[in-house]
C-alpha cells in the first residue's frame, strides 16, 4: 500500500459461505467472529486453520468450525 493512498481500516475482516455453485453469503462478523487488525500481508490456510501474517505485528491465527449437519 502507498502511503499517497491513506488508511485503510474501514472493517475488521469479512467471511462468505460458498454454496459449492459460484454464489457466497455474507456472514455477520458477530457470527463469524473474525477481528482483524492492522495491515494484513498474507492469509495461510493449514487444513481448517488460517494464519493471518499482519505488517509489524504478530500473527494471528483463526479455526474454521463447521456447523453441525442437522
Amino acid at each position: 500500500m502507498k502511503l499517497r493512498l491513506g488508511k485503510s481500516d474501514a472493517n475488521y475482516g469479512m467471511v462468505f459461505n460458498g454454496d459449492g455453485k459460484g454464489g457466497f453469503s455474507y456472514v455477520n462478523q458477530l457470527e463469524s467472529g473474525l477481528n482483524l487488525t492492522g495491515d494484513i500481508r498474507k492469509v495461510i490456510q493449514i487444513d481448517d486453520l488460517f494464519l493471518f501474517a499482519r505488517n509489524q505485528s504478530s500473527i494471528k491465527a483463526y479455526q474454521l468450525k463447521k456447523k453441525p449437519v442437522q
